[in-house]
């Protein structure tokens, strides 16, 4: 790894949290903040806040329009529509649990929204703290696996180098990395959550690349465990189960925007949305933790970017940003 790549993690690693820190931290509270009230609806089985009640609780405008509403301030801005779970956090976008609900004439956003995606990353510190000292990082695939094929290199192949680096890296910055393989080896899905389990690190960071048939899609996500009572992403269905993945819901939320955020300042590629699944190594995870889709091996000009050493760098970048930011929020 170039000496200069190191300066600048070394360099992002000690100053972007002072600079997050003056992004979302709100105006000083008084002395004797009033206490309003929150009130509450039940819809289909769900529990949904009314949103002027979240607006005043952030201090937030709110701007209503045909498909959604807008809550906004100098700091912060959500977007969320009447009739689709997409929508954005400060101008990234969010996959949400559930669409607002308009309901006699009022609009409300479900407890899940509110709870375990909005309020976490709104915050300037998280209410769940702990200290981020040893990372997990899972390369996905590998061995008799090899994931999704690109114009230059397999997924597999690409994974195992983006881990590499993001080991050095971090290493290098004084984390401790444990890492689910380091050669072309494929462990089983339970077997890395295993792993997990009897390590106990402080983040658990999967690497994956993404493939569509329709060749021109492209971009990044980031991926964190759907909560109990809610569908997935790519699902219509709630599910009531929960998982060890599921403790840590509001900080997955947090490590999941700060990691998406980074990378997508560092490549500057297409923003396809923090998402939400059931994925095994998720699911199983016993600390905070997030998958992400690096981007499409499908689309020829994004898979032959992963492949690029400079490009890998890039994202490894994004990502120590991301862990820089979130370590700050829970320290």
């Amino acid at each position: 790894m170039k000496p200069y790549f190191l300066l600048i993690l070394l360099i992002l690693f000690a100053v972007q949290p002072v600079v997050t820190a003056q992004n979302t931290t709100p105006a000083a509270a008084p002395a004797k903040p009033k206490v309003h009230p929150v009130r509450f609806v039940y819809y289909a089985g769900m529990r949904y806040i009314l949103l002027p009640d979240i607006a005043r609780y952030y201090r937030l405008s709110v701007r209503y329009h045909k498909t959604g509403v807008i809550l906004y301030s100098k700091m912060r801005r959500l977007e969320m529509s009447y009739k689709k779970r997409e929508g954005a956090i400060n101008g990234f976008r969010v996959y949400f649990l559930a669409p607002v609900l308009y309901l006699d004439k009022r609009a409300y956003i479900s407890e899940n929204d509110f709870l375990k995606v909005i309020d976490p990353i709104f915050r300037a510190r998280l209410q769940k703290k702990h200290p981020v000292r040893t990372i997990m990082i899972d390369p996905g695939h590998g061995g008799s696996d090899p994931g999704a094929p690109g114009p230059i290199l397999r997924e597999k192949q690409i994974n195992l180098l983006v881990a590499l680096k993001l080991k050095r890296a971090l290493e290098h910055l004084g984390f401790k990395v444990i890492m689910t393989r380091e050669r072309d080896i494929f462990p089983s899905l339970s077997a890395r959550s295993a792993l997990c389990a009897q390590r106990k690190p402080d983040l658990f960071i999967s690497i994956h690349c993404n493939s569509a048939g329709n060749k021109r899609v492209n971009g990044v996500e980031t991926f964190l465990v759907t909560p109990p009572r809610a569908a997935s992403t790519a699902d219509k269905t709630p599910r009531v189960t929960s998982y060890p993945g599921n403790l840590s819901d509001r900080n997955n939320a947090r490590l999941a925007y700060e990691i998406q955020t980074g990378i997508l300042k560092f490549t500057n590629a297409g923003d396809r949305g923090i998402r939400h699944a059931r994925f095994a190594v998720l699911r199983g995870a016993t600390c905070p933790a997030v998958l992400i889709e690096c981007g499409f091996l499908s689309n020829l000009e994004e898979g032959r970017k992963l492949a690029m050493n400079e490009y890998q760098n890039r994202l490894v970048a994004g990502i120590i940003s991301g862990i820089a930011r979130y370590a700050y929020a829970v320290r």
